[in-house]
């Protein structure tokens, strides 16, 4: 298995102090990285990630329906600020929320948000999240199969977790934290498109939802680690105009050529593992309402597309691990789909990066 590392950083449609990359023969057109030069900020940087922080606790609104045009209900957990006075009011579960207007982050993922979470409460707990990242950062391997996966779990230790769960520390300095369920993943109801034309629909107009909240001061970026940093470049792509910001770790353009057909085969040695965690976790019901007496009511629709497809994509791998000929593997609508270069999901799911606006395509236009 080979892993590549990629971390894009876009700032879109903002106003920013920036040195302007070189830009070589060929590649109009063509997505060129963004550069700031931040030198001489180095101390401001350090006080600013490392000094207190205006606020001292976060407050979690769990899975937050969010409606989309065709009706599918998703859902949200928003993590905001929040101020306790005391040791007395935190044991309580007193204090304020903060009602000023803030930035939002948002990360859309099929992993399943109270997975998110969980490993969040790990990731932010003050002495235990250090010995984890360190301990993942610490891990190598001379075998050839598995160094490229130990320097991608190194990533966790360099700020890479962050991009994945709710960072409390970045809400307690003054940003909303939003994780969603993809469409038909998760709590969220519907069918998985796996990046597919729909689920960036709903991404864009749940960005615009998010901007338009009081808690929010209309502006939102966007972050994430693999299939959600994809997701997340796809966004970008849309040019929605809320979105100002993009933090894309370990991306794909292409995620049929980058991932699922390597080679020009599909790629068995991941897609059956990786579709057995994303399909195995989205059928995982709301325990909390199941105990409050509520589920089948608040649920039925989730039930009835979890029951319609319980297994997505599932038929393509296992028709690739049974087919003698090429011919054979037509025969799953799934594993055609993957093929057909010219099909509309396989052109929807190539990220169009040169769609993508960056600060300094303006300038160039005035240039």
């Amino acid at each position: 298995m080979t892993v590549a590392l990629t971390v894009v950083v876009l700032v879109v449609g903002a106003s920013v102090a920036r040195a302007e990359p070189a830009v070589g023969a060929g590649s109009d057109g063509y997505y060129q990285p963004y550069f700031n030069d931040f030198t001489g900020m180095e101390g401001a940087w350090t006080a600013d990630r490392d000094g207190p922080l205006p606020h001292n606790e976060v407050h979690i609104d769990w899975d937050v329906p969010i409606t989309m045009s065709d009706g599918t209900v998703l859902k949200a957990n928003i993590y905001r600020p929040m101020d306790v006075s005391g040791p007395a009011e935190r044991a309580a579960g007193g204090g304020r929320v903060v009602e000023q207007p803030l930035p939002v982050i948002l990360n859309v993922t099929p992993y399943t948000k109270w997975i998110l979470a969980v490993v969040s409460k790990l990731i932010n707990a003050p002495g235990i999240s250090d010995g984890i990242l360190r301990g993942l950062g610490s891990l190598e391997s001379s075998d050839p199969a598995l160094k490229n996966f130990m320097l991608a779990l190194q990533t966790m230790d360099g700020g890479g977790a962050q991009t994945v769960v709710a960072d409390k520390r970045l809400v307690r300095s003054g940003y909303v934290w939003v994780d969603l369920d993809a469409r038909g993943t998760g709590f969220s109801e519907g069918t998985w498109q796996v990046l597919g034309p729909r689920e960036q629909q709903d991404t864009v107009e749940v960005i615009d939802w998010l901007s338009k909240q009081p808690f929010s001061n209309g502006q939102v970026g966007m972050t994430g680690y693999s299939y959600d940093a994809i997701a997340a470049l796809q966004a970008a792509s849309h040019r929605p105009p809320a979105l100002k910001a993009v933090l894309a770790v370990n991306p794909a353009t292409d995620i049929v050529e980058d991932v699922a057909l390597r080679g020009g085969a599909i790629n068995l040695g991941f897609l059956p593992f990786w579709l057995y965690l994303v399909n195995g976790t989205k059928r995982i019901p709301d325990v909390q309402s199941m105990l409050q007496g509520n589920y089948e009511q608040v649920y039925r629709q989730w039930i009835e597309d979890r029951a319609k497809d319980p297994t997505t994509m599932s038929e393509a791998t296992y028709t690739a691990l049974n087919a003698r000929t090429i011919d054979e593997l037509r025969t799953s609508h799934e594993a055609a789909m993957l093929f057909d270069a010219q099909g509309p999901w396989r052109q929807a799911t190539r990220t169009n990066m040169a769609n993508i606006r960056r600060p300094h395509d303006d300038q160039r236009q005035l240039e």
